[in-house]
């Protein structure tokens, strides 16, 4: 008898339909979630311009410092207007009450040196008290007459004091020099004479070209005692430092001009007063300048920051301005130094001066390789904590995915190890459903095969008993298979009814069975395992055994 069965699939057609495992599935949705995430992020960045963002992060530091720097100049030449406003007014008062006292006029008096020392003399004390509140680095006055203002080499009386030791910080010791002068007052006050000193000077000295001056003469009649001339920065006469000065006329109430008075302001001072504050770009510069022709005469202006910045710029050279993007303009210069800054005109004069369209301008540069290195490091920390980001998120799913399936996979390690009757609990309602169905399942398992144990040990019982029959017993159990009666079967063996029976009795009692139709159960039983029951014998059932 052979047994007819299904083939089971083999191990390597399990393997190849077995598919990605759960983990893995869950740690691939959560990368894939977390990259989703990640190029959002990075949509939106590049959309919003955050990837842009350094530049523009640049030029409001920029433009900061600017705006700071500007009012900065701004408010230190308005208060040095103001106190020489004051200052002119005093000598205008002191002049008039000699001129009062000695009964002359102004013409004569400019004319007679000797007159004018008294007066000089008397002025120095007024000059270097408000030289001291000013804050400048030096202050002046310089007689004039018709002379003078006809040419430009004409010397005049006046005086010229510099402090080399400007009242910054509200602290310092003033250290004041005579540049220009009487020396008489000077060594009353214990002042030291500066090197180049000389007892009278020209307009020149304090205007080369002399044009502003007698710009600034040709319209006294029209102007008011606020309106004042400001210089380039030149160099101090006899030095090889460079100021601006802030000239301003003395005048009679007719508009006759009595002489001229003003503050000088360094280039050390310049510098120490608006060193840039800004440490974002440690190179960064402040200029001071007039800008004609979109260029800046480096010789005529002040430069303020840190020396390794200021030696960018080469004396007696031009910076080009190339007004560029809508974000920085562009400046150069002719050592092919780049850089990138915003420039504002500062407000200085008044519309009614006649230098109002000469208004000197402030300017903040950064080296060009400066603003994109900063720009650069920002984009590449940008980018690193975007891929910080993403390991972060892949660690994250890892763990994330490695602590999800860890209760599943322990489960059903335990279903299949686990004797027990009940199923573990694991505190996850979903896992606990799956895992009692589970056990419930495999407690079905369990008694299905107790069954066909059970069905199979009976039916090999059944078949070896049947071995046991003889051949008349044999062929009246043939017949019983083929579903005859006792009667049929004796017609068909042409034996008494009575013989049927007693073979019958005997097959039953060695089979173990009480009826032909439990004999027919037993047959079809067999017939559903697969075994032939039609050539049931010795022989067949030592070969089914075999197989």
């Amino acid at each position: 008898m052979q047994a007819r069965r299904k083939p089971f699939p083999s191990s390597e057609s399990n393997n190849h339909r077995s598919g990605i495992s759960l983990k893995l599935r869950l740690l691939l949705f959560l990368i894939v979630l977390v990259l989703t995430m990640v190029a959002g992020a990075i949509i939106i960045l590049l959309v919003t311009g955050i990837f842009s963002a350094g530049i523009k992060e640049s030029r409001l530091l920029v433009q900061q410092e600017l705006n700071n720097k500007s009012k900065e100049i701004s408010t230190q030449l308005e208060q040095l207007s103001l106190h020489n406003q004051s200052y002119a007014e005093s000598v205008r008062l002191m002049i008039e009450d000699d001129l009062e006292e000695h009964h002359m006029t102004f013409s004569i008096l400019s004319n007679q040196s000797q007159q004018i020392k008294p007066l000089l003399n008397e002025l120095f004390a007024e000059t270097l008290l408000t030289l001291q509140k000013s804050g400048a680095s030096g202050i002046f006055i310089v007689f004039s007459n018709e002379t003078s203002l006809r040419s430009t080499k004409s010397q005049m009386p006046g005086i010229y004091i510099r402090n080399e030791n400007p009242d910054i910080a509200g602290n310092a010791a003033p250290s004041f020099l005579l540049l220009r002068g009487s020396t008489l007052p000077a060594y009353d006050a214990s002042m030291r004479l500066d090197s180049n000193w000389s007892e009278i000077f020209t307009l020149t000295d304090l205007d080369p070209s002399h044009i502003p001056i007698q710009t600034l003469t040709s319209y006294t009649t029209k102007l008011s005692s606020d309106h004042f001339y400001l210089s380039q920065p030149t160099y101090i006469p006899g030095t090889k430092d460079r100021a601006l000065y802030m000239i301003i006329p003395v005048m009679s109430a007719s508009g006759e001009i009595y002489a001229y008075c003003g503050f000088e302001l360094s280039a050390q001072l310049f510098q120490k007063t608006h060193l840039p504050s800004n440490i974002a770009y440690p190179r960064l510069c402040v200029l001071y300048s007039v800008i004609r022709n979109n260029q800046v005469q480096l010789s005529h202006t002040f430069v303020s920051g840190e020396k390794s910045a200021t030696k960018l710029f080469p004396e007696n050279a031009a910076l080009y301005l190339d007004e560029g993007s809508s974000l920085f303009h562009g400046y150069y210069t002719s050592n092919h130094a780049e850089f990138l800054g915003l420039q504002q005109e500062l407000s200085i004069y008044p519309e009614s001066s006649p230098f109002y369209e000469e208004q000197p301008s402030c300017i903040v540069i950064v080296p060009k390789k400066d603003i994109i290195s900063s720009i650069t490091e920002f984009n590449i920390l940008l980018v690193l904590l975007l891929l910080f980001l993403v390991l972060l998120g892949i660690i994250i799913s890892i763990i994330f995915s490695n602590h999800y399936i860890r209760p599943i996979s322990q489960s059903i390690e335990l279903i299949r190890a686990s004797n027990e009757e009940e199923a573990p609990k694991t505190n996850i309602q979903e896992l606990d459903g799956l895992l009692s169905y589970l056990t419930d399942y495999k407690k079905q398992l369990q008694q299905k095969a107790e069954q066909e144990k059970h069905k199979i040990s009976c039916l090999e019982q059944f078949a070896d008993h049947a071995k046991a029959l003889t051949p008349a017993e044999h062929c009246v159990f043939q017949l019983y298979i083929q579903k005859l009666t006792a009667k049929e079967i004796a017609d068909t063996l042409c034996l008494s009814i009575n013989t049927i029976k007693t073979h019958t009795k005997h097959i039953f009692s060695k089979l173990e069975i009480s009826s032909r139709e439990e004999l027919l159960l037993y047959i079809n039983m067999l017939e559903e395992i697969g075994y032939d029951v039609a050539s049931l014998n010795n022989s067949a059932l030592d070969k089914t055994k075999e197989s």
